[in-house]
């Protein structure tokens, strides 16, 4: 049966504005440059994401509302872990405003574990310009913009080191994590480093494998989803030290049942990619990274410690003259065990190749040239590196006089 011409030219009618209510997102092709001219025009048929995209300046983009984190990679790409609500499907894309150039990013898909709400998606983007400004934008099945933040790659070739290194994080509340943000951005660092205290305290039961993954994943979830860190327009990498604070435990060692569990979930929620150059991998959470004639190396403070002996038994002998035997006081390792032999021996060996001094980041804002002994400094065995902080604190780390140093800034 023929449809009457006007009921066929309504239907073709309603076709064309359900495309057009398409956003222009939904044009780009997986990983294909694409070059937009015609942007203006998707703006005019009432197209956000393309008027952001064209005129940032007059058409204002979404406020932040996911928690994205910028990890440490290479300078020509950029890693980020995105935390979403289950179940949320998102395109991503980076936008390169000075060449009007949008390009959709190939996704794995996001993770999640046990009962928990959201999922993490982690991000990949290449071929990136060292030190050039980009955009990271997420996009729903329909073309509208959902997110849009700015950021930089690694500018690891600058003619000066600038970092800021961020303790007891979990331990602020909204009004000190705000001025440690302003604080952080007032100095524009090239990266920061959240070392200790970002989530909430570790495990106290006996779950293991699945179990203790599961809620270790919900724990670093927790912690992103109110990390206002996370919710800057602005982004900059990201890296992270594993110590005692970090995993929310004091005097941990071996000894810790979940600590694989923890540390890897951990490692999920941080993201970075190594390059075995600029970047390179380390034993358990432990990294070097090439700076402008510097390296610095991010020690793994928890995974190959030492666990305390235990302490000669203390007898007594009760009323009835039966006696009765106790353990007692654990003895603490002694001094230079608290990093382990094997990330002791690869220090010594980056240190071997690298071209540059190396200096090591631990424990906190402990920052110490290499020397062949530096595990035996008295300032990595003091008893005080197993307690939590009393309140939050931000360091400036920054090149000058030929080496590395550490400045309090709050």
């Amino acid at each position: 049966m023929r449809l009457p011409f006007w009921l066929l030219a309504l239907t073709l009618l309603a076709s064309a504005c359900a495309v057009e209510k398409k956003g222009i997102l939904v044009d780009v092709e997986p990983g294909t440059p694409m070059d937009e001219s015609d942007l203006h025009q998707h703006c005019d048929l009432g197209d956000r994401a393309a008027c952001v995209l064209a005129d940032s300046e007059n058409h204002i983009a979404p406020a932040p509302s996911l928690s994205i984190l910028q990890g440490i990679a290479p300078p020509d790409r950029a890693v980020f872990a995105a935390l979403l609500p289950k179940g949320l499907a998102l395109s991503w894309y980076v936008y390169d405003r000075d060449l009007t150039q949008l390009t959709k990013l190939f996704v794995v898909l996001p993770v999640s574990r046990g009962t928990s709400h959201w999922a993490l998606q982690r991000l990949d983007a290449r071929g990136l310009t060292p030190g050039h400004s980009y955009e990271l934008l997420a996009g729903d099945p329909e073309g509208r913009l959902i997110e849009t933040r700015t950021f930089r790659p690694l500018e690891n070739d600058a003619s000066a080191v600038r970092a800021v290194v961020i303790g007891g994080w979990r331990l602020a509340n909204h009004s000190e994590r705000i001025r440690m943000i302003s604080a952080l951005e007032e100095r524009k660092p090239q990266f920061a480093v959240m070392a200790g205290s970002s989530a909430v305290t570790a495990l106290t039961s006996d779950l293991k494998g699945k179990a203790a993954r599961d809620y270790f994943f919900e724990r670093e979830a927790q912690a992103r989803a109110t990390s206002e860190l996370t919710f800057e327009r602005n982004l900059i990498p990201v890296a992270t030290l594993w110590n005692d604070d970090e995993y929310g435990h004091a005097d941990g060692d071996r000894s810790f049942l979940q600590r694989d569990q923890s540390r890897e979930m951990h490692e999920l929620f941080f993201p970075h990619w190594a390059d075995e150059t600029s970047i390179v991998d380390g034993p358990g959470i432990s990294l070097t990274l090439s700076l402008h004639a510097q390296t610095l190396a991010f020690l793994d403070d928890l995974t190959f410690r030492q666990p305390p002996l235990p302490g000669d038994e203390v007898c007594h002998k009760t009323k009835s003259k039966k006696e009765v035997c106790k353990p007692g006081k654990e003895i603490p390792a002694p001094p230079g065990t608290r990093y382990g032999e094997i990330q002791t021996n690869w220090i010594s060996d980056r240190a071997a190749k690298s071209d540059h001094p190396l200096w090591l980041l631990t424990d906190g804002p402990n920052l110490l040239a290499f020397r062949p002994d530096w595990f035996l400094e008295p300032a990595l065995s003091q008893p005080d590196l197993t307690k939590a902080p009393n309140a939050p604190w931000l360091y400036m780390l920054q090149s000058g006089n030929g080496g590395l140093s550490l400045e309090k800034i709050l």
